[in-house]
């Protein structure tokens, strides 16, 4: 019986092991994901301001060129 208790025992200590890592990567994951989150809406946010910009550029554009052709 001392050998079953010796191995439940070892499997216990292996199975904290891998909770421990296990624990440790889901924090490292959680902080990877916000970083790349933070990463992507400030490249949607600069992609839709030069989308803005670029149609206001062309809107002038048009103007000008009406008001001098017309």
């Amino acid at each position: 019986m001392s050998e079953m208790q010796f191995i439940i025992d070892r499997l216990e200590a292996i199975d904290s092991k891998f909770d421990e890592k296990l624990d440790k990567i889901l924090i490292q994951t959680t902080k990877t994901n916000g970083r790349v989150s933070g990463l992507e809406n400030w490249k949607r946010g600069i992609s839709k301001t030069i989308w803005w910009v670029m149609g206001i550029a062309g809107a002038i554009i048009l103007l000008i060129i009406q008001k001098y052709l017309l």
